[in-house]
């Protein structure tokens, strides 16, 4: 989206950048998980750059009417979100190579 290009304008080629998301239901625990612990995360290593991603199509995020009023009352617009339908991840495997990390939250496997 917009938002992620231009938070990603300021990056450095030899910047490490971790996505981090949630498990495949996309469930309030695990979008909240993925928001937190990119802050967080972001917070304690400004020298990475972290993306939360909520693990859902954009199209259909509309249909969690729980995650839209939470992101809304925590004053988040679900528009500045990346969804998981708006990243590619081979193509930000093949530009960043090991400078791409994936972090799983409320996750029990590999998926």
């Amino acid at each position: 989206s917009k938002a992620h290009a231009q938070s990603l304008s300021n990056w450095s080629r030899n910047q490490d950048v971790v996505v981090v998301i949630g498990n495949e239901a996309s469930d309030m625990d695990s979008t909240s998980s993925a928001l937190a612990v990119a802050w967080w995360l972001q917070h304690q290593d400004p020298t990475k750059c972290y993306i939360p991603v909520i693990n859902v199509s954009r199209k259909f995020l509309g249909i969690r009417p729980d995650i839209v009023w939470a992101l809304k009352d925590a004053g988040i617009c679900p528009e500045h979100l990346c969804c998981i339908d708006e990243l590619n991840l081979k193509l930000l495997k093949q530009t960043l190579g090991s400078h791409l990390g994936i972090f799983l939250v409320d996750h029990n496997k590999l998926a």
